[in-house]
C-alpha cells in the first residue's frame, strides 16, 4: 500500500485546488466547523479535511457538485427534526450543501459541539 504524502498535512492545499463552484461554500464549511468549538485541530485524513478533538468529530468532502459534512456521531443522537442528514452507516451521517446559503450554522454547529462534548 502507498502512503499517502499529504496525510495529517494542512488542509488549506485541499481548498485551494477546488473548483470555483465549491470553494466559497466548502470555505464556509471549514470556518463554521473551526469556530463550533474550542480546540478542534484540522489536518487531511483520507485525502479530505477531518477535525478532530482527541476523536474524529466530522470532515469535509467535496464532490463535483455538492460540499458534504460528513459526522461521525458515535453514540450520540443527533437531533434531525429537518431531516437534513443521510446516510445508513453504523456511525456516519452526512448533509449535502449545494451552496452558502444551504449551510445552517446553529444546526450544524450544535451537532458539533454534541459530539466534541464525547469525544
Amino acid at each position: 500500500m502507498i502512503k499517502r504524502t499529504d496525510y495529517r498535512s494542512d488542509a488549506s492545499g485541499y481548498f485551494d485546488a477546488l473548483n470555483a463552484n465549491l470553494r466559497d461554500t466548502a470555505l464556509a464549511v471549514r470556518k463554521l466547523v473551526l469556530s463550533a468549538s474550542p480546540g478542534i485541530e484540522e489536518c487531511i485524513k483520507w485525502g479530505m479535511p477531518v477535525y478532530e478533538k482527541g476523536a474524529l468529530i466530522c470532515a469535509i468532502r467535496c464532490t463535483k457538485t455538492y460540499v458534504a459534512l460528513q459526522f461521525h456521531y458515535g453514540d450520540v443522537e443527533l437531533h434531525d427534526p429537518q431531516h437534513l442528514l443521510e446516510g445508513t452507516g453504523a456511525t456516519m451521517r452526512h448533509v449535502k450543501i449545494r451552496s452558502a446559503s444551504e449551510i445552517k450554522p446553529s444546526i450544524f454547529s450544535d451537532w458539533i459541539r454534541q459530539i466534541a462534548s464525547k469525544v
